[in-house]
């Protein structure tokens, strides 16, 4: 069985919730507005650091909680209460972010540096602490580069993934929206 994710953005603004995603048409079974995602991931393999992560960054929720835009569109691709939901405030996202900012930070072969950095790899697997780097000869140290990176499915990609493009929603809304003051800002996740 599959699992999807899905993400969305909602601001509180005069004390009300509104769900700041873009809206496309629905063509079929009937014309109608729905709300795009910030973010979308049916791989649970490649989620899973990021969903438990965000479980512990956040809370359960109701649908009641959620504001009536998102609630309409919810409706329409899920039945929320065979859904897991976590909201998660924006802030913890870049806290995290902002605190440490890479997964990993070390010493590591120069040629998987460079086939991390060309996506001709994965992940980095050969890499030593700064005091084992420390004790190497010399002519052993040459092999090594120091680099800082985040894991192709570590929740530090996904959070910069989720942090760029809340901003960007943010941003537009705030266009539309210019004497609305938004005084929070949370993700909605779902999965099913």
């Amino acid at each position: 069985m599959s699992t999807s994710y899905f993400i969305f953005t909602e601001v509180l603004a005069s004390d009300q919730w509104h769900c700041i995603n873009p809206q496309v048409m629905k063509l079929l079974p009937i014309e109608h507005l729905i709300l795009v995602p910030t973010l979308r991931s049916d791989s649970r393999y490649q989620f899973e650091k990021a969903y438990r992560q965000l479980e512990c960054d956040g809370h359960p929720f109701t649908v009641d909680e959620m504001s009536r835009n998102l609630q309409a569109s919810v409706n329409d691709w899920l039945t929320p209460e065979d859904s897991v939901r976590i909201a998660v405030c924006y802030d913890d996202i870049l806290k995290l972010l902002n605190t440490s900012g890479k997964e990993h930070s070390a010493f590591a072969l120069r040629f998987e540096v460079a086939a991390f950095q060309n996506d001709e790899s994965d992940n980095i697997l050969d890499f030593v602490s700064v005091d084992e780097y420390r004790k190497m000869e010399d002519e052993l140290k040459k092999a090594y580069q120091y680099f800082e990176w985040n894991d192709r499915s570590g929740a530090y990609r996904y959070y910069e993934e989720i942090q760029k493009k809340v901003a960007a929603q943010v941003k537009d809304w705030k266009a539309i929206n210019p004497r609305a003051e938004i005084t929070s800002v949370r993700i909605m996740l779902f999965s099913t």
